[in-house]
């Protein structure tokens, strides 16, 4: 008579298999975090030159920022930046139906010493369109066009309905580890906010 294996080899192989499940089941957990406004532009503040190569430095564009000339007050600095988040997306929205607003990103990762040198992810140029979003008065943008992309980064997916279908337009980008984001807003055709979720 045929015997099978015996029953504690069974358990063990169960509690073996439900062991991996159970691992492989808490690295495949997605952030769902909620959106948030990254920066809030007033276009009455103007926009801002983009950081010089001697400025693309935590330290020196901080130092940018207050002193302000050329409107770099309006640069923002967004860190830490959610523990354990593999990737960004990003939205736009803006109180102006085809209003265009331009953004390059700046992404990096803080040394011991506080500072850190930023590599530009990309210029990202958004364009209004007519759905309404949860704050007053301000609709999403339609139309997104990625460019200057840094050859040392990882590639934008971009979702581009385009002008005119009053769709979402979105941006997302693996961040690579990086824990600290500056935004610069270099062309702002009326009051916009620039929404980031995690994942």
């Amino acid at each position: 008579m045929c015997m099978g294996p015996p029953i504690w080899h069974l358990r063990k192989a169960t509690a073996e298999i439900t062991s991996v499940t159970e691992t492989i089941a808490a690295q495949l957990v997605t952030d769902q975090g909620g959106w948030q406004v990254l920066g809030s532009f007033a276009s009455s503040g103007g926009a801002a030159n983009d950081l010089g190569v001697t400025q693309r430095t935590l330290s020196t564009a901080r130092a940018a920022i207050n002193v302000g000339a050329n409107n770099q007050d309006q640069i923002v600095i967004v860190g830490p930046l959610n523990a354990g988040a593999n990737a960004i997306r990003l939205r736009n929205i803006g109180l102006a139906a085809a209003g265009d607003h331009v953004y390059q990103i700046y992404t990096a990762s803080k040394g011991a010493n506080d500072d850190a040198s930023f590599v530009k992810r990309g210029t990202l140029t958004f364009k209004t369109g007519s759905q309404a979003s949860t704050f007053a008065g301000y609709e999403y943008a339609d139309l997104l066009t990625v460019t200057n992309t840094s050859s040392s980064s990882s590639s934008w997916t971009v979702a581009n309905p385009g002008d005119g279908t009053e769709l979402v337009a979105e941006a997302f980008i693996d961040i690579q580890g990086d824990d600290t984001l500056i935004i610069v807003p270099t062309t702002l055709d009326d009051n916009s906010k620039l929404l980031g979720k995690y994942y």
